[in-house]
């Protein structure tokens, strides 16, 4: 797409915009950003907490700058919420002091996150009820926004979206392929990884706090205990295929309930579907290209 009407790839992948797990999180390889101009890929330190409003301030910057050069924006990715994000809008929190958010991440190293989850709850059970007790993240997010606004964070959610008024024509194409294919897919893609250095790429993150974002990164925890000599190769390899196939059900049900798509194709992508998407693009997006 991005060669045929001069596009520019916008990332809304959550892992791939960190630049130090190229490998387990299939960003594209310096070859394909060649070929074709990429945004947002790799911008980002495995230490760094990498939130949803700070990619679309990001992504509206990068839309804008498309648009500015008469190019097609192609923002692609599989994190919903990004998409849901840019296309719907978010509701205004406002931002979690420094020295609040270090505080928290400290009380959860101290004290494990499930006695962390318990404090939750007892300041503001809205939000603990809606968590399960072992979701560092959200768990922190929550606690953050309840200790610097004294409010809780569903409340917030609740108040009106905030809009760019920017007005843009989206459209939706989403690639859904045979459940059964794609976990072929799923195995063979981890096995590949291995062959390229995912094994290396996961030992020189070294110590770092398991509990950034980044660490959560679908194979990173459970090659780090086979790194750590707790677990055998075998085992550590199914573990992450039935990882990826659950994290892949959990998106195809939010996809079909979350993103009304103006154009799904049941398939994995292959080439021969360019002249229908090329044609689809050109019928209901407004380009520079002929």
């Amino acid at each position: 797409i991005a060669r045929e009407f001069d596009g520019i790839i916008i990332n809304a992948d959550s892992m791939q915009v960190y630049r130090d797990l190229r490998i387990l999180t299939s960003r594209p390889t310096p070859e394909e950003e060649r070929v074709a101009t990429h945004r947002l890929y790799g911008i980002a330190s495995v230490s760094d907490v990498f939130s949803v409003g700070l990619w679309r301030q990001l992504a509206i910057s990068e839309i804008r700058a498309a648009h500015n050069a008469s190019r097609l924006p192609i923002v692609c990715g599989g994190t919903g919420l990004y998409l849901k994000a840019l296309i719907h809008g978010l509701s205004y929190i406002p931002p979690t002091p420094p020295d609040i958010r270090r505080s928290i991440r400290k009380r959860i190293e101290r004290l494990g996150i499930e006695a962390v989850h318990l404090e939750l709850y007892n300041q503001d059970p809205k939000s603990a009820n809606q968590l399960s007790s072992r979701d560092t993240q959200r768990i922190a997010r929550a606690f953050e926004v309840f200790q610097a606004t004294g409010r809780s964070i569903t409340e917030w959610q609740k108040d009106p979206i905030e809009s760019d008024n920017h007005n843009w024509q989206t459209q939706t194409i989403l690639l859904a392929p045979d459940r059964s294919d794609l976990n072929r897919s799923i195995e063979k893609r981890f096995c590949k990884m291995l062959d390229i250095g995912a094994l290396k790429e996961v030992a020189e993150l070294g110590n770092i706090d398991g509990n950034l974002p980044a660490l959560k990164a679908i194979g990173v925890p459970i090659l780090r205990q086979y790194l750590d000599g707790n677990l055998e190769r075998k085992a550590a390899i199914e573990k992450v295929q039935v990882a990826t196939r659950q994290f892949a059900k959990r998106q195809t049900t939010w996809f079909k309930n979350q993103i009304i798509a103006n154009k799904v194709i049941f398939s994995q992508y292959s080439e021969r579907f360019n002249p229908e998407i090329f044609s689809f693009i050109r019928n209901y997006v407004l380009t520079h290209s002929d």
